[in-house]
């Protein structure tokens, strides 16, 4: 070993800690290169301390190519493992912190689940709104099982945070979102609760997700959310209604549409009307440039695509929507003509995000607008212009392939992937448009 990697001091220091011969030493330390040309350092744990780390061996990945490294690197680690077991009384290291990972151990590293939720945010780049959730979940959690190693979270840790949330109200007033969960929970107690279907994806997936990649990254070695599981009601009813015929009409005959507005309510003015045309989602539409209104063959349409500040949220969201020809004779392209030097189509808009969207103040005041002119029902909001869209095209007999591309749900059978154009769609522009103008 003296020979191959010269380790200086370190020798002493671990045949004192070990109380072992050189020769069993030389057996116990290498670097080793793997078939990719990776060098990994590999240690084999003395066998009275098998049941202590819960291994026979150390075992990880140097991240590097370059020998000369791979030999300094190893060299610290076994500084740090030594070090480690002269500053710590070795009778308290139990079995039972098994959970340590190798990484850990060797390198003595305190990381917390912000620590990771942090590093995942580096690797991932969410969107701004994604973050914020991931921020929360893991808040909440930390309000309820403590914040503490990432290894030292356990399944009922999991277990406790599941049942606290599932008392959690649905609605929390802006000025109470600070408070710990224990606190929201007497405060609310009489209110509606939060939905299952809610707290797992937005609570229990996210901290799910997190714990898989410290699994991944050798943080810890098993995720504590795996297995936890969430009973649904099953659904008797639909969660949401498309608009009637009645209500559209008191929509569009409403003072949004019949009376001089500002220039916000003039953009609320449009963004309704390209829900009912497009049947997009609300932040799509907010979110149009002037750019992503296009003409070809004489065809009119948007294109939902992505930028830098927004990702669609599947891969079928990518599309383009024709524009009916009544949406033009309502004065659309007039509304265009005025946008001079804006870049987008509803600037206001864009001006004022919040955590990521652009379309929360408006979707707050279309709530507040469809309970105003007596139109608004729990199952009743601005996606139920995406039902609407749904329901006349199959009044007009228009397939549901073809529904599907318009709205941009996904198609789960293999054969619906062959033959789409460079915009992902199986269908031509022309067979779109004329499919929107039987409505």
């Amino acid at each position: 070993l003296g020979r191959s990697y010269k380790f200086g001091s370190v020798m002493p220091n671990l045949l004192l800690i070990f109380r072992i011969s050189s020769k069993e030493c030389r057996k116990m330390l290498y670097v080793q290169k793997s078939p990719l040309g990776v060098f990994y350092f590999r240690m084999p744990v003395p066998k009275n301390y098998h049941d202590i780390f819960g291994k026979k061996e150390i075992k990880f990945s140097l991240k590097t190519k370059d020998k000369t490294e791979a030999k300094i690197l190893a060299s610290r680690h076994i500084q740090n493992f030594i070090c480690k077991f002269q500053d710590m009384n070795i009778s308290s290291f139990k079995i039972e912190d098994k959970t340590l990972s190798i990484s850990e151990k060797v390198n003595d590293k305190i990381v917390s689940l912000e620590d990771v939720m942090r590093k995942y945010f580096s690797e991932r780049r969410l969107i701004q709104k994604t973050e914020s959730q991931f921020r929360n979940a893991v808040r909440r959690f930390l309000e309820v099982a403590g914040n503490k190693n990432v290894n030292e979270y356990k399944r009922a840790d999991v277990l406790l945070f599941k049942d606290k949330m599932l008392d959690f109200p649905s609605r929390v007033r802006h000025k109470d979102l600070n408070l710990p969960v224990d606190k929201l929970l007497v405060k609310y107690k009489d209110t509606k609760k939060i939905e299952s279907r809610t707290l797992k994806s937005r609570y229990m997936d996210m901290l799910s997700t997190l714990f898989s990649y410290a699994v991944a990254n050798d943080y810890v070695k098993t995720n504590p959310v795996s297995g936890v599981r969430i009973s649904h009601p099953k659904k008797v009813e639909p969660s949401r209604l498309p608009f009637s015929v009645e209500q559209l009409n008191i929509i569009l005959q409403s003072d949004i549409f019949t009376k001089q507005q500002s220039p916000q309510k003039i953009e609320y003015r449009w963004i309704v009307l390209f829900g009912l045309f497009t049947g997009a989602r609300l932040e799509e539409i907010c979110r149009l440039r002037k750019k992503d209104v296009l003409k070809e063959d004489d065809i009119s349409f948007v294109f939902i695509r992505p930028d830098e500040n927004h990702r669609l949220k599947t891969i079928s969201s990518y599309r383009r929507i024709p524009l009916h020809s009544k949406i033009f004779d309502l004065g659309f392209q007039n509304y265009i003509d005025a946008l001079n030097g804006e870049q987008f189509l509803f600037p206001i808009m864009n001006s004022k995000p919040v955590n990521g969207k652009v379309s929360q103040a408006f979707g707050k005041w279309f709530g507040r607008y469809l309970t105003k002119i007596g139109v608004k029902n729990s199952k009743i909001c601005f996606h139920s212009f995406r039902h609407t869209l749904k329901a006349m095209c199959r009044r007009a007999g228009v397939p549901k392939e073809i529904i599907d591309a318009l709205a941009g749900h996904a198609q789960n059978d293999t054969a619906s992937s062959y033959g789409r154009d460079e915009f992902g769609s199986v269908f031509t522009l022309r067979t779109l448009s004329d499919a929107v103008e039987r409505i």
